[in-house]
């Protein structure tokens, strides 16, 4: 501007002082103005910013390893907020913290870089260097950037990344769990002893020996004091091994019930039965007891042989959430969810080679779909299915004689007024299972597929909402998943910290997948939703973020300097024009006027 100002000020005196008879023509003198002007501003090259273009805007790593042991927070924080305008990064999805903290359970930096790049500012990352994502960077867009990282201090640890073990267990059973640690740098073997705890009491306790980098796996069991009802457990490392206590310990959730959810009974040993067993317990979180009888009046425990009371029989089979009925005798109660398969006591069965393929829509097509249901073994035999039952049916299998002759159903499922049943008239599918391979995987997602259609009548009892998960890591949200039959709606929920806090009220609202977000700092709560449903969530002190791991980003300077964002008035092709314009101008203005 001053440039600008001056070059109109020496025209009008030009023109009043050298020239007075052109004074009254004021074209040639705007004409010497504006071509002065750019010759000016061509001379000295001055030079601004483009649109757009300020202070540098700083890319601030806000995710948890950052106050991890060893960590350095407070230093690049103040180095952030002295380079420019902070923005945090580190989560996938658009949460960010209300202040700029280090709450966040991932450090993710694509994401973030690929959108402050589309500003055109100039950019730095400040950040400790373990990155989840530096491989999903696109080449190239790291040179420019700054780049400043702070080290942790700490680089030697030791952490618990996974339990796992039943959701839930009857009453008396004894709890295994298998327990993963990761170890990072630590100079030898180390003996570790794992505590299990409820409260202030130990229930049982294991020990190993784990090496000195990598990750180890021990297994834990051992008998449970507690009365039936929900538990959290606190598994933890006896010992301090390590300056960050955090990922020491992990919550763990286990309901204890008197009677267990499936009853299998079954008239007689079988194939049928025995493999259906082990594949039951393998893929249900609910508590499994099978019972075979032996003669009459006389039962035994499938899992150990053991001998049980007709009387406990009755008891579990009233109690229990899903029966599975292979043909007995006694009398069985209405339950929720039947699995009826009488192949043992059935003189009606077809012998011969039955060859099966889905039928749909069922629930389990999608489970079979996967596979090449026409390569597995046949089944040895097929009864029929008597008609007239009532309730909604569907047809899940069907069978052919020898892949040739009339295809008859040999699964159906019913939806009656007090819950559901599926009947099975096929002996014989335990060659899937036995053969291995895909046809045994075949036969666990189709049993898995037939438990969930079973039980799926039964978990609406439990409200129109429930925890994916009851147990989350710092920083990561509770996911709720939306199990009522009328679409999702929004859905009041109180937060209630244990054991005494004050109780916090949100709103769930569910997307189109059926899942609600609910985010809570480190605790253990009682939840209750306004239209049906109650539980206890924990959100862990637990997270990734505090083992130590290499750092995937060094130190770097721009390869494009930071101050080239500005752009001189030489690289202005237009302002050249308007210079060669203006002479002109003044040139043809004068000579119009008699002027030399």
């Amino acid at each position: 501007m001053l440039i600008v100002a001056l070059s109109v000020a020496l025209a009008v005196l030009s023109y009043r002082r050298l020239e007075p008879t052109a004074t009254a023509s004021k074209g040639p003198m705007t004409f010497r103005a504006v071509a002065w002007a750019s010759v000016g501003l061509l001379l000295l090259n001055v030079s601004c910013p483009p649109a757009g273009v300020g202070r540098p805007l700083v890319l601030l790593d806000a995710s948890l390893s950052m106050q991890a042991a060893g960590g350095r927070w407070a230093e690049a924080e103040r180095t952030a907020r002295s380079l420019g305008d902070m923005q945090p990064f580190g989560a996938q999805e658009s949460f960010l913290p209300d202040s700029v903290q280090p709450l966040l359970p991932s450090s993710l930096l694509a994401p973030a870089l690929r959108a402050a790049s589309a500003t055109g500012r100039p950019l730095v990352v400040v950040t400790d260097g373990e990155l989840d994502d530096l491989a999903d960077i696109p080449p190239g867009i790291l040179s420019p950037v700054q780049v400043q990282v702070f080290l942790r201090r700490d680089t030697v640890g030791i952490g618990m990344t996974a339990v796992t073990g039943p959701d839930q267990l009857l009453e008396g059973d004894s709890l295994r769990l298998a327990i993963e640690l990761e170890l990072v740098n630590m100079a030898q073997a180390l003996p570790v002893r794992v505590e299990v705890r409820s409260g202030d009491t130990v229930q049982f306790m294991g020990q190993g020996t784990i090496p000195s980098s990598g990750i180890a796996r021990l297994a834990l069991a051992g008998p449970l004091r507690l009365p039936p009802g929900t538990h959290i457990l606190d598994v933890a490392l006896a010992d301090s091994l390590d300056s960050e206590r955090r990922d020491d310990h992990r919550a763990f959730a286990l309901t204890i019930r008197e009677t267990p959810g499936i009853v299998m009974v079954v008239p007689a040993p079988n194939s049928e039965a025995r493999f259906l067993y082990r594949t039951l317990r393998d893929i249900s979180a609910l508590p499994l007891r099978g019972f075979v009888q032996v003669a009459v009046g006389q039962w035994r425990r499938m899992e150990d042989l053991g001998p049980v009371p007709e009387s406990i029989v009755r008891t579990d089979l009233a109690a229990a959430d899903l029966v599975v009925d292979f043909g007995v005798t006694l009398p069985l109660p209405t339950v929720r969810a039947l699995w009826d398969w009488p192949i043992a006591s059935d003189v009606a069965t077809l012998p011969g080679d039955w060859y099966v393929s889905p039928e749909g829509p069922s629930p389990v097509l999608s489970a079979l779909a996967a596979f090449p249901v026409e390569s597995l073994p046949p089944a040895m035999g097929l009864r029929s299915l008597q008609d007239g039952t009532q309730g909604a049916s569907w047809v899940g299998l069907s069978a052919q004689l020898g892949r040739r002759g009339a295809v008859r159903p040999a699964m159906r499922g019913l939806q009656l007024s007090h819950g559901r049943r599926v009947e099975v008239a096929l002996r014989g599918l335990w060659r899937w299972a036995f053969r291995g391979g895909a046809a045994e995987q075949a036969y666990r997602s189709w049993v898995e597929g037939t438990v969930g259609w079973l039980l799926g009548g039964v978990d609406s009892t439990l409200g129109v909402a429930s925890p994916v998960r009851p147990v989350v890591s710092q920083g990561e949200p509770v996911q709720f998943r939306w199990q009522a039959t009328r679409p999702p709606t929004p859905t009041v929920v109180t937060t209630t910290p244990l054991p005494d806090g004050i109780p916090q009220v949100d709103t769930l609202t569910f997307d189109g997948s059926g899942r609600a977000a609910l985010r809570r700092v480190p605790g253990t709560y009682q939840y209750s939703l306004d239209a049906g449903g109650n539980g206890v969530l924990v959100v862990e002190e637990y997270s990734a973020e505090w083992l130590p791991r290499r750092p995937g980003l060094q130190p770097s300077e721009p390869v494009v300097s930071v101050t080239s964002g500005r752009r001189s008035v030489r690289e202005w092709p237009w302002l050249f024009f308007l210079a060669v314009v203006a002479f002109a101008g003044e040139w043809f203005v004068r000579r119009r006027g008699g002027l030399r």
